[in-house]
């Protein structure tokens, strides 16, 4: 999951007469599945906002938080374990953590296991996140971060 700024100006002169802004900006959320599809998208939110409280306001947020949506059990994912896993969102740094989002840990002097944690979450990350759909898109339209 990922939040892009769409940056966009107002080309009317009555509005830089009048000393009004003419740039705007909104953010685009979106949850991209691992086959670069959109499975959620969230477009209005204040530039301004940071990708955490725009998620956090988002129908998808309280479903997930509600457990309405359709997120599978726990399951087991190698062979001989007995170890369940979670299936969880991936996000950056920009999203809160919680027992439903994951994303790395933030530093630079950090342990093998987390280095490798990153690496792996990163890893597969990148081709679950939003960001990928939106690199899928034609770029044009979007400026800012």
């Amino acid at each position: 999951m990922d939040g892009k700024r769409a940056s966009f100006e107002i080309p009317w002169e009555r509005f830089n007469e009048l000393g009004l802004q003419t740039l705007f900006s909104v953010v685009l959320m979106a949850v991209g599945d691992s086959n670069y599809r959109f499975v959620y998208i969230d477009v209005g939110a204040y530039g301004k906002d940071c990708d955490s409280s725009v998620f956090q306001r988002t129908n998808f947020y309280r479903m997930l938080t509600d457990g309405r949506l359709n997120v599978p059990q726990p399951a087991v994912i190698q062979e001989g374990s007995d170890v369940k896993l979670p299936f969880v969102l991936v996000g950056d740094q920009a999203f809160s953590l919680t027992d439903k989002i994951l994303r790395p840990y933030k530093g630079h002097f950090l342990s093998d296991t987390k280095k490798i944690f990153n690496y792996r979450l990163c890893k597969h990350g990148d081709l679950l996140s939003a960001q990928s759909a939106f690199s899928a898109t034609n770029g044009e339209y979007f400026t800012g971060s």
